[in-house]
């Protein structure tokens, strides 16, 4: 039984040990690209932390300054608008 599990580790590993070997080093190409994606990727995700943080704090201060204008007619507005947006589906 050791020799078949034996025999099956080491057929098996060669799958994920025998495309190291093979492959070469990549190119300056291929770096400069891989790096220029990665530095486009934690920019967008800067930018969509920061809309994390600031989203609901505008969507907040704009019922805020809407209730002292417009008082309750703005929390029935309000109300309608996300019933209407759940009804949707958008």
């Amino acid at each position: 039984m050791t020799g078949k599990i034996s025999s099956m580790f080491l057929f098996q590993l060669q799958f994920f040990l025998f495309p190291f070997f093979l492959k070469k080093s990549p190119s300056v190409g291929e770096t400069t690209n891989l790096m220029q994606i990665d530095t486009q990727k934690f920019m967008d995700l800067c930018l969509y932390l920061n809309l994390v943080f600031t989203c609901p704090l505008q969507i907040g201060l704009a019922i805020y300054f809407l209730w002292n204008i417009l008082g309750f007619a703005a929390l029935a507005g309000n109300t309608t608008a996300v019933v209407k947006k759940i009804i949707s589906g958008d």
